[in-house]
């Protein structure tokens, strides 16, 4: 079941993609093991590219939205989308150079 949700996400899917493209041939363990550790590299990297963009207000807001018991990853991309216009190129923009990171590493 595990895995069926993470077949979802979209980040998952986006490192899945970019060793599929590497023709990486990955047990599922190893995937197990790998994926999630490049999906959090993205995210990090993501969160450092987005967070010096918000206003200090929408950082204010943003530390109270994750200070919350239960948030949804819905209502953090909701904040996302409303606090900062170019979210999705900026997103995209940061897979794109993590792709590229990712792929001259693995043909070292």
């Amino acid at each position: 079941m595990a895995e069926a949700t993470l077949s979802q996400d979209p980040l998952t899917q986006f490192v899945s993609g970019i060793l599929d493209n590497q023709n990486m041939t990955l047990s599922s363990d190893q995937k197990d093991f790998y994926i999630p550790q490049f999906v959090e590299q993205l995210e990090q990297r993501i969160g450092l590219e987005l967070l010096p963009k918000l206003s200090e207000e929408k950082q204010g807001e943003f530390a109270d939205l994750l200070d919350r018991d239960s948030v949804s990853p819905q209502e953090v991309h909701d904040f996302w989308q409303d606090a900062l216009p170019t979210f999705e190129q900026d997103v995209k923009d940061v897979m794109q150079k993590f792709a590229k990171t990712v792929e001259q590493i693995l043909q070292k």
